[in-house]
Parts: structure tokens; C-alpha cells; sequence
């Protein structure tokens, strides 16, 4: 299980709608490198879930290319964010 720190919502906190990593980084006052662990974190224990560029969940994420990724919360996600 994940313990969801202040860091870990204003992540959660912009992906209430699909959101590009790229602009997530951009909004939050995080170092890349920290917004990519937590995000990556956060895919792994099914808070969010990567999405395709029609919108529909993915598999997969290219680490080289998660930047490009969209991201949206899941129920998961949604619970934890109003927690």
C-alpha cells in the first residue's frame, strides 16, 4: 500500500481530468524527476491509469516518453484525494 503524502495529491489533485505529465510538471512546484516517482507510484498501485491518445486506458507507459503520457485519477485515486 502507498501512504498518499501532500506531494502525492497535488499530483492526484490536477489528474481529476486527463492530463498530460508534461503539463502536470509544468502546475506543480516539484522537480521533474520527483513528479515522474510519484507518478509512476501512484500507475503502480492503481491510483491513476495511463490513457491513449484516443483516451482509452493503456497498458503500458514508455518511461522514455511519459512526459507525452496522459494521466487521469481512478476510483482509487478519487477515494484517496478525499481522504
Amino acid at each position: 500500500m502507498l501512504e498518499i503524502f501532500d506531494e502525492e495529491k497535488a499530483v492526484l489533485n490536477q489528474l481529476i481530468h486527463p492530463e498530460y505529465l508534461a503539463d502536470v510538471v509544468k502546475e506543480l512546484n516539484l522537480s521533474t524527476p520527483v513528479i515522474i516517482d510519484i507518478t509512476r507510484q501512484l500507475l503502480h498501485y492503481g491510483y491513476i491509469k495511463a490513457l491513449d491518445a484516443q483516451s482509452k486506458p493503456k497498458l503500458g507507459v514508455d518511461v522514455d516518453a511519459i512526459l507525452k503520457t496522459q494521466f487521469q485519477l481512478t476510483a482509487k485515486g478519487f477515494e484517496a484525494l478525499n481522504a
